[in-house]
């Protein structure tokens, strides 16, 4: 099965036993998911997931990923979906609420340990930006 389908499957789970996600995801743990979509062609066009109170995941999944300078690389593809994303709520007047909505690149275990690094990078950034006055 590849990597994608699993991450589905994982998620399609947790709609059939109505059991929550978002938690693992910063957004809000009493959300139940009920919608799923597959190579959508929007957003992050792998994976997007509904939920009962309106909030949604966008989620890219790449079986590996790391830390590169190439913009074609899985990572560079994914940030520039991202970017796109951000633009195109721009130019049609969207504001995209950070309490509602997740973007999600979901790697596999073989993945580099660069990622790792990332993350605990960008955390601090993301803990300064929920805490904001704006996103409460």
């Amino acid at each position: 099965m590849d990597f994608q389908a699993e991450v589905g499957t994982w998620l399609a789970a947790h709609i059939l036993a109505r059991l929550p996600v978002g938690g693992r995801f910063g957004l809000t743990n009493s959300a139940i998911p009920v919608s799923l979509r597959l190579e959508t062609g929007e957003g992050l066009d792998d994976i997007e997931l509904g939920q009962n109170d309106d909030s949604r995941l966008d989620i890219q999944s790449k079986t590996s990923a790391g830390l590169t300078q190439d913009a074609e690389s899985p990572l560079g593809k994914t940030i520039a979906q991202l970017v796109s994303i951000m633009l195109k709520a721009r130019v049609v007047g969207v504001a995209i609420n950070a309490a509602e909505y997740r973007a999600v690149l979901a790697i596999g275990v073989g993945a580099p340990g660069t990622l790792d690094s990332l993350e605990r990078g960008c955390a601090p950034a993301s803990l300064l930006s929920r805490s904001s006055p704006t996103n409460q």
